[in-house]
């Protein structure tokens, strides 16, 4: 008598019995997805016609919708070297490929230019092992903005202090244009702009970036929230002027933005996106939701942010 030794099937199936369909927006019951062995991809997704228990669900804790392989602090985007950040990046995917994480959007490298695009194509050249990712590459901000702040700009060029670009700064319809076009052209499978930021950390400085902050300061405003409050980066027209051109290159937008003020005028130029909102200064939340749906933008709350700045 001769045993034979099956080999493996090709494919294997997880179920679930609630899935979320980011296509749909929606959740669906009773769906099970084949994935292939060999490459790791999905193979076919049908629907069971049995109404089983499963109890299980797929859902964004299975996609990470804010990844982030990078350092993201202003003192390690000015000190922490190039090759140090990519050692812990790759790491870092690894990590989280093992914890079945399948998919990362990375929006920002924080200082690092386009090198999520690189690793990005380092994971699907078979390089390292890591999820499957779509990164912005820089995220666009206006001048004098998103970036590592210091006071001696004056000796910026001239032999004194110079610090990485913490983002692609662009100005104008004409200028935000360009921006997405550069964004295109390094590689990215998102556009993320800065709706809004913290802009006078100088004016009213206080330990880390917190609007907050108790520091003692001569002539600070009477609402400590109003020291280094989150104010719009780009007008209306700049905002529309984005979004026209990521659909030109069938692209999404992400739109950062910590205040409804700029959230609305986001959602108002069609992103694709809204990442976090935490403040609602002026009192335009329902506006700001009803014209969300209107545009059909999903909100992306990012709580462990919010949960990580909480007193």
């Amino acid at each position: 008598m001769t045993l034979r030794v099956m080999p493996p099937p090709k494919t294997f199936t997880v179920h679930s019995s609630l899935l979320f369909d980011p296509n749909q927006k929606a959740f669906r019951k009773n769906i099970s997805i084949e994935i292939d062995r060999d490459t790791g991809s999905i193979a076919n997704v049908y629907e069971r016609d049995d109404d089983e228990d499963l109890q299980l669900q797929i859902h964004a804790g299975d996609i990470d919708l804010r990844g982030a392989g990078k350092c993201v602090l202003p003192e390690q985007m000015r000190d922490a070297s190039f090759v140090e950040r990519i050692l812990r990046a790759t790491s870092h995917v690894r990590a989280a490929l093992l914890a079945g994480f399948t998919t990362y959007r990375d929006l920002g490298t924080e200082a690092l230019g386009p090198a999520d695009a690189q690793l990005r194509d380092c994971i699907n050249r078979g390089l390292i092992p890591g999820p499957r990712m779509f990164v912005a590459t820089d995220a666009l901000a206006s001048n004098g903005s998103y970036e590592i702040r210091r006071e001696n700009k004056s000796l910026s060029g001239s032999g004194g202090l110079i610090v990485p670009r913490a983002s692609d700064p662009c100005d104008g319809v004409d200028g935000v244009r360009a921006g997405v076009r550069r964004r295109v052209g390094d590689g990215a499978d998102i556009i993320k702009f800065y709706a809004d930021y913290r802009r006078k950390v100088m004016r009213f400085p206080g330990p880390g970036v917190s609007n907050t902050s108790n520091q003692p300061i001569l002539f600070p405003p009477d609402d400590p929230r109003k020291r280094n409050p989150a104010v719009p980066l780009f007008g209306q027209d700049e905002m529309d002027a984005i979004v026209r051109e990521a659909r030109l290159a069938e692209l999404p937008v992400a739109a950062h933005a910590g205040e409804t003020k700029a959230a609305l005028m986001a959602a108002r130029a069609g992103v694709t996106t809204v990442e976090h909102m935490f403040e609602d200064t002026n009192g335009l939340l329902d506006e700001v939701l009803k014209e969300m749906k209107r545009q059909g933008t999903i909100w992306v709350p990012t709580l462990a942010t919010v949960e990580s700045a909480a007193p």
